[in-house]
């Protein structure tokens, strides 16, 4: 399956993904130049409000965004729940 993440027209360079197998993605990275690539990780935790997040939770998430910072990805952020007002 290949797509385009939301309509074309509104950006220049709009996000691109492709779901596949392991044989799929490997084909894709040896194909592609390393500088048309870029990485985008988001951690999901459904079950924590943004609020209940203390000093340990808080460094154990920070962890997580360095690590995958220093793995190459561009772009790392958590989702988290929202208290509905």
């Amino acid at each position: 399956m290949e797509g385009m993440d939301g309509p074309s027209w509104r950006h220049t360079s709009p996000s691109y993904f492709v779901c596949g197998n392991r044989a799929d993605v490997t084909q894709l990275l040896k194909t592609t130049p390393a500088t048309k690539l870029t990485f985008s990780v988001i951690g999901v935790q459904p079950g924590i409000r943004r609020l209940a997040i203390n000093a340990h939770l808080s460094d154990l998430m920070v962890f997580c965004i360095s690590y995958a910072r220093q793995g190459g990805a561009a772009k790392v952020y958590w989702l988290v729940n929202e208290p509905e007002n």
